[in-house]
């Protein structure tokens, strides 16, 4: 119930932040399962806003909430011994720290020249993105519940339009939407693309812990690699 109210007062992205913050309070209580529920909400919608947005700032400005979400869920998961879920988490979050990178080095701009026609797109993006800020603003101001609700709805079709903007630009600019949002490999994908002599290690550290996925075609591990100090993906 406490949830629900948030997420009618707060809008989308803070809804996230609700179920992101459950998970924590339900791994305190040692209910690993309802932390893991919630941590992958939160982070659901994270990525359904992430895959909306293609410009470089909005990007950047929205990639620093939630990163240590992602380190978050990788450590339950591997609490409870749930490698290969685990490697799936560090991939997704790996690919948000590789937009976060190619944001910073203002990408768009380059792949703006190289793809011109592309530039009604991120205008339109950056049109959307900030009639739903006006929304929030004006969300958080008011006390009618019946109006909150509609602002919440109306917040979600503008982020649904968002979505639709990007499948269009993924639909004409297939390559161009590839280098814009990279995708998380999957681990089955992965070893099908693996001779059967050829081994890929993928390193993922989070606090002074870190971890080596041994990936080979037909074989998997996780090894932990303790005594780090450094945050290094």
């Amino acid at each position: 119930k406490v949830l629900r109210i948030l997420v009618l007062k707060k809008t989308r992205h803070k809804e996230a932040i609700c179920h992101c913050n459950l998970g924590r309070i339900y791994a305190r209580m040692q209910k690993i399962d309802k932390a893991i529920q919630e941590m992958e909400k939160g982070l659901k919608i994270y990525d359904q806003i992430r895959l909306a947005l293609t410009s470089d700032d909005l990007k950047e400005k929205f990639f620093n909430r939630y990163r240590d979400d992602y380190d978050f869920l990788f450590e339950l998961y591997e609490k409870r011994g749930e490698h290969k879920k685990a490697f799936k988490v560090t991939e997704r979050a790996k690919s948000v720290v590789f937009m976060e990178y190619l944001a910073k080095k203002g990408a768009q701009n380059v792949l703006m020249k190289m793809y011109p026609e592309t530039g009604e797109y991120f205008e339109k993006e950056r049109m959307i993105y900030n009639r739903i800020k006006q929304i929030e603003t004006l969300l958080r101001k008011e006390k009618d519940q019946k109006k909150q609700g509609q602002y919440a709805q109306e917040i979600d079709r503008l982020y649904q339009e968002l979505q639709g903007l990007y499948a269009e630009l993924k639909d004409k600019y297939p390559s161009l939407a590839q280098l814009m949002k990279p995708e998380a490999i999957d681990l089955q994908e992965l070893q099908k693309l693996l001779e059967q002599d050829e081994v890929v290690v993928s390193y993922f550290f989070t606090g002074n812990t870190g971890w080596a996925f041994v990936v080979a075609r037909d074989e998997f591990k996780s090894i932990k690699l303790p005594g780090l100090n450094k945050k290094l993906y």
